[in-house]
């Protein structure tokens, strides 16, 4: 496997299809005060583009103001990403995953990494889909962050689990928080959406985290579970009254379809 490391490394200006700034398919590390910036993808990660690799994003690294057709700032296909220390995920956008988009695999905030000011519909912080039989797990842990980010003129969330060929779990504890999603008024909208097409889409809370102090459509709510065909399965573990709170409207509804769309 290839290996890179960049260190106060400025990539920006850059643009392509798949991988505006950087095109991984090794172990990739970015820390110190790298900034990967103003890049461009036509389809898949505007600013990285991440494929059954390993990606570190740590130090004080900040991925910002990318954009793409999914994924504005990272698109992560299977593999392992973790993102900690103070790195930021900033002011990127896409309609699928302004922030980061997940197909599969493992993706883990945690320390001070903060997810904030991306837009997009469906995920406009983080767009995961398990789809392939890969399964795609987000873990925030410690005081890991999503938040504020902008949700588009559409039904949407800020973080999206779409469980397709496999399972779709978010993971939360310590204090991480999903806090201060804002919407331009759409009444379906959600700060974390669990949909399912049969495979089970998950959301599990421990310790002090929080979805909390999110403003949003009236039609929908802070937490969703949406089954979108017969036997679909969606499931949410810990959130309680203490953990989901302050939101506007209110805190947890389901949807459920009677068929599945063709």
């Amino acid at each position: 496997m290839c290996t890179l490391t960049l260190v106060d490394v400025v990539v920006r200006d850059n643009a392509g299809n798949n991988g505006g700034g950087i095109a991984n398919t090794g172990s990739l590390t970015l820390k110190g005060n790298t900034r990967v910036r103003d890049n461009s993808a036509a389809s898949y990660g505007g600013g990285v583009h991440s494929i059954f690799g390993v990606l570190t994003v740590g130090g004080s690294t900040v991925i910002e103001d990318n954009d793409a057709d999914q994924g504005g700032g990272l698109y992560l296909v299977g593999g392992t990403t973790v993102i900690g220390g103070t790195a930021r995920i900033y002011g990127n956008a896409a309609p699928f995953g302004g922030g980061l988009n997940l197909v599969g695999g493992t993706l883990t905030l945690k320390d001070s990494a903060l997810v904030d000011a991306n837009f997009g519909a469906f995920g406009s912080a983080i767009y995961a889909l398990a789809t392939l039989s890969q399964a795609a797990r987000v873990v925030m842990l410690d005081r890991a962050t999503v938040g504020p980010n902008t949700l588009g003129d559409g039904p949407g969330s800020a973080v999206a689990l779409v469980a397709f060929l496999a399972a779709a779990t978010l993971q939360m504890s310590g204090f991480a928080s999903v806090r201060g999603q804002a919407t331009q008024s759409h009444p379906r909208s959600a700060a974390v959406l669990l949909l399912s097409y049969g495979p089970t889409a998950s959301l599990t809370m421990k310790g002090t985290s929080t979805v909390t102090k999110n403003r949003l459509g009236t039609g929908w709510a802070a937490v969703v579970r949406w089954n979108s065909c017969p036997g679909a399965t969606t499931k949410v573990v810990g959130a309680t009254a203490s953990r989901v709170n302050r939101n506007t409207p209110a805190t947890l509804r389901t949807d459920t379809t009677t068929a599945c769309p063709t």
